[in-house]
């Protein structure tokens, strides 16, 4: 959908970062999260897409791409630059997957920025616990995010230091996002294969309410709290 935006409005450079730079980043991906069933199912049609997507930028060698992705098969169009041009399938889209999955990722970079900074100090890390922020601290903040107009109202609002040092931190940024309401315990716990052998640690993935924790009060939503054990 941002190729094809980019392209009908001329924004050649900007087309170029989604359709080549982008997608790429975002197929490398695929082939690390998905299983080898998932990527059976789908990958002849991503690779398509893609080399379609790159035909106005690099023609000649997206034909090569073309005939070799249909060798010794029946292609669905005699050459890729007279295909039908891909365009974006609205009903594909969901905005809460993605950002079920943008959590996700978010929360791997943290935690491998904290390991590789403890591991620098000569400490061996061999466990995560991720905790989730609560139902209620998170309806607390929406709330709160939605009638404050500044970082002082908003810190006046709540009791809660933890709460109240996030919002002091992060106010602006909380106001401007239109996240999608994600279950993060869920999200982390269906992801939990993928973000050990990402991270090379033992995970565990706890709810705010469940756990035993001291540090569980640290969890803020869209921020899990992190033990490094």
């Amino acid at each position: 959908k941002e190729s094809q935006n980019a392209l009908e409005e001329l924004r050649l450079r900007d087309y170029v970062q989604a359709a080549f730079y982008k997608m790429s980043k975002a197929y490398s991906h695929f082939n690390r999260r998905a299983s080898k069933a998932e990527k059976l199912s789908a990958i002849e049609g991503i690779i398509e897409k893609w080399i379609l997507l790159l035909s106005p930028i690099i023609p000649a060698t997206s034909e090569e791409l073309y005939e070799a992705l249909y060798y010794g098969r029946q292609k669905r169009f005699e050459f890729a630059s007279t295909a039908e041009f891909p365009t974006p399938n609205e009903k594909m889209i969901d905005k809460e997957a993605e950002a079920s999955e943008d959590f996700t990722m978010k929360s791997i970079d943290d935690i491998r920025q904290l390991k590789e900074l403890l591991e620098r100090k000569g400490n061996k890390m061999k466990k995560a616990t991720i905790i989730t922020a609560s139902k209620a601290k998170a309806k607390e903040l929406r709330k709160i995010i939605e009638k404050s107009k500044s970082i002082e109202e908003s810190a006046a609002a709540t009791a809660d230091e933890n709460v109240k040092f996030f919002l002091q931190k992060n106010f602006y940024a909380l106001k401007g996002m239109q996240s999608e309401k994600i279950n993060e315990f869920q999200a982390l716990n269906e992801a939990r294969e993928f973000i050990e052998s990402e991270l090379g640690l033992n995970v565990e993935i706890e709810e705010e309410e469940k756990s035993p924790h001291e540090k569980k009060a640290k969890a803020m939503p869209g921020k899990p709290a992190i033990i490094l054990e």
